[in-house]
């Protein structure tokens, strides 16, 4: 249902649901990741991105060559705003982030090639200004790669500060959608760029 200028098909909602409709008789799981990459997948970067960030992420998401997950729930604070832990604090020079915290129950994340990490703190200039959504975009995972790909970036990415335990891996599924994989993030002053930023910080 993404707009045409994107590399959607620009669908009505109505056509997007009757396509959801026919997918989720074939499997729960795949319409589930349909609906996820429509919504909390790709809308936030045509609500809230920048021309630059759109121009960017937006073809490869609406192609299929890249997956999103969405880094919300957290352990104590479940999915509530005021409540979020992960804290992401502005270098002095203002040019990258350092995020720190854990996300939990973080659907796809196995097979994205990127995630939006919700920081409930953002330090700017030693001060909270609020909550704040980043963009991790060099997961690198994808659907068609071998678990020892995916191995070896788990391995990268720990090494840079960001820890991804899959869930569905070690023996736990899911009821009616087995192809759906979760897991979850321990972030320890995990750098991004500056401009990962999505909308404006602090809200």
């Amino acid at each position: 249902k993404f707009p045409k200028e994107h590399g959607g098909l620009g669908l009505h909602q109505r056509e997007y649901v009757q396509i959801l409709e026919a997918v989720a008789e074939a499997s729960p799981s795949l319409v589930g990741q349909l609906s996820a990459q429509n919504t909390i997948g790709t809308a936030p970067l045509t609500m809230f991105g920048t021309p630059e960030q759109q121009a960017r992420y937006l073809p490869i998401l609406t192609r299929g060559e890249s997956l999103v997950a969405f880094g919300l729930t957290e352990p104590t604070a479940g999915t509530d705003l005021d409540k979020l832990e992960t804290t992401a604090v502005l270098s002095a020079d203002g040019k990258t982030w350092k995020l720190t915290g854990t996300k939990i129950f973080i659907t796809g994340i196995m097979d994205a090639g990127m995630v939006y990490v919700v920081a409930g703190h953002t330090i700017v200039d030693g001060k909270d200004v609020g909550p704040t959504v980043l963009i991790v975009d060099d997961l690198g995972f994808n659907v068609n790669e071998s678990w020892d790909a995916k191995k070896r970036k788990l391995l990268a990415l720990e090494k840079r500060g960001m820890r991804i335990t899959p869930w569905t891996r070690d023996g736990f599924e899911f009821m009616k959608i087995k192809g759906t994989d979760q897991g979850f993030i321990q972030m320890r002053n995990f750098e991004v760029p500056a401009a990962t930023v999505l909308g404006p910080v602090g809200k």
